[in-house]
């Protein structure tokens, strides 16, 4: 019976040790600044579309210094991977994930001066919220440089818009 027992305390000693998790299942690299967002889409000091449009941050299964940059199709329609580090985003030339041989989307976007800016924005109802910026160019209109700025996303139905 003490064997019996014994057996029993040293299984369940390293059952619990061997279900040691090393991360936050609750959290990825790029928590800081993935979002959902309201911004102008604006050119030349121009809001283009009259009022703000909802576009998403989001993490990327291919590394950890990458994130999805993504307007919904709500602005210009584009969805490319950019690079990030602390809270800035940047991209070369990236190509577009709504690009599909037709020219209803440009093929590439470049982002630069793309950044999060916590705590710098305020929602319609005044809650202080993050602030986003970025300039991006489109490969169907490579001299004109198009930007979105915006406040984060609250979810309460008093600040959509």
């Amino acid at each position: 019976m003490k064997k019996i027992f014994l057996i029993t305390i040293a299984a369940t000693a390293i059952m619990f040790s061997a279900c040691k998790k090393d991360f936050d299942p609750g959290t990825t690299p790029v928590s800081g600044i993935a979002n959902e967002w309201w911004a102008t889409f604006s050119s030349g000091g121009q809001d283009l579309i009259g009022h703000p449009v909802k576009i998403s941050t989001y993490n990327s299964a291919n590394k950890a210094d990458s994130i999805w940059v993504d307007d919904l199709k709500n602005g210009y329609g584009f969805k490319v991977l950019a690079h990030w580090t602390g809270n800035t985003f940047e991209t070369a030339t990236s190509a577009n994930q709504y690009y599909v041989g037709t020219p209803a989307f440009p093929a590439t976007v470049k982002i630069t001066n793309g950044k999060i800016l916590p705590k710098a924005g305020k929602s319609t109802t005044g809650i202080v919220v993050d602030s986003i910026y970025l300039e991006a160019v489109f490969s169907d209109d490579p001299t004109t440089k198009y930007i979105y700025s915006g406040t984060a996303r609250t979810n309460w139905p008093a600040d959509d818009h």
